[in-house]
């Protein structure tokens, strides 16, 4: 309990900092385990566009849109890349609703709001070319930019390639059910959208401190 207990020590604050944060990624993680387990054990429905796992994922992203958006409240100096950030992951936002608009209007439909989306904030990003080329040095010198890359490879790569149907109809054969390729392809993309939420989180409270310090 001791380890816990917060110190006036500079060294231990930071050791505890970073235990914290270790522990907020394991509870990230699990809560994503527990809602593809919740799919496929309990609820037995699968993982499919109104599972427990995509609204998982929708939920993780709304928040990492709210980290930026905190972001662009609080530090003023560089407006113009953090609305360009908040416009990118909007439009991942807008994607993952797309059953959605293909219910409510029509098959593909979402990326209409998206390429709104895309054109406001790029407009604003453009018109403050240099403040927004020096947020993105900024950002790529953060100790989360590598986090955030790491996550976004992830969600649009990795979980996409590895869970190709043609793959996993050659690794189970005859034995190839549908759910399988589903849990492995969702399952790593959650992974991702995890791993995302807690550098964008990490990312948004080093800003915050930084902006207090320079006041």
């Amino acid at each position: 309990m001791a380890l816990f207990t917060y110190s006036s020590s500079p060294i231990l604050k930071v050791v505890q900092q970073e235990l914290l944060q270790f522990l907020l990624l394991i509870t990230i993680v699990l809560t994503a385990c527990l809602a593809i387990f919740s799919d496929v054990m309990l609820l037995d429905h699968g993982i499919g566009e109104h599972s427990l796992t995509e609204f998982y994922q929708q939920i993780l992203l709304f928040l990492v849109v709210c980290c930026f958006a905190y972001v662009f409240k609080v530090d003023h100096s560089e407006r113009h890349f953090h609305l360009l950030v908040i416009g990118f992951f909007t439009c991942m936002l807008i994607r993952e609703f797309d059953a959605f608009f293909d219910e409510l209007v029509v098959h593909g439909f979402w990326v209409y709001p998206a390429l709104g989306v895309f054109i406001v904030c790029t407009t604003y990003a453009l018109q403050d070319k240099q403040g927004t080329l020096a947020g993105i040095v900024h950002f790529t010198q953060n100790r989360y930019f590598q986090g955030i890359s790491t996550a976004l490879v992830i969600i649009l790569v990795f979980s996409r390639l590895f869970g190709m149907g043609e793959l996993w109809e050659t690794i189970l054969a005859d034995n190839y059910v549908r759910l399988a390729k589903n849990t492995v392809e969702e399952g790593v993309e959650l992974l991702g959208y995890s791993l995302l939420f807690y550098n964008a989180f990490g990312y948004a409270r080093r800003i915050k401190r930084n902006s207090k310090s320079a006041n």
